[in-house]
């Protein structure tokens, strides 16, 4: 079966994955619009869940992590607007049980007083829960963020 009416002889896709009948879409999306401050080393904190949709993961507000509870494939995504007291280079990353995930590190020269807007998201398969998700501080200075949201979600099974 041809997928257009081009005369091309090309073929309609087929999906990469089915899901099964048991397969649960689930996401959850945790959030901090006040502004606070990060220091090396330690994790954005979060206290409001925006969504939470299904079973797959735990979370309680004025947490710094979100447990995956259920294995799976996840489209991991943090967004958050980023200032400094002086100007410097910031770093961060999505963690996965308390480990930076280089793939998702965001390095951003800051001057002083100017917000930016950083994002970054991975795919991570997990296969034994619970998995501890984080965004943590892997630069040498601490940052100012405000805005800031986390959101998870279950995209397949494996």
């Amino acid at each position: 079966m041809t997928c257009c009416s081009r005369n091309c002889n090309c073929r309609r896709q087929t999906p990469v994955r089915n899901t099964n009948d048991n397969f649960i879409f689930s996401a959850v999306e945790v959030a901090q619009t006040e502004l606070q401050t990060v220091e090396t080393g330690n994790p954005v904190l979060f206290n409001n869940t925006v969504a939470n949709t299904g079973v797959s993961f735990t979370y309680e507000n004025g947490n710094e992590f979100v447990n995956i509870i259920a294995s799976g494939v996840y489209k991991i995504s943090f967004v958050g607007s980023i200032t400094t007291t002086e100007s410097s280079k910031v770093q961060l990353a999505l963690a996965s049980n308390d480990t930076a995930q280089l793939v998702s590190t965001i390095t951003q020269n800051i001057s002083t007083g100017e917000f930016e807007n950083v994002k970054t998201e991975i795919i991570l398969k997990v296969i034994s829960p619970p998995n501890r998700i984080s965004v943590l501080n892997t630069g040498n200075s601490s940052f100012n963020i405000q805005n800031a949201m986390l959101s998870i979600v279950r995209i397949g099974d494996f």
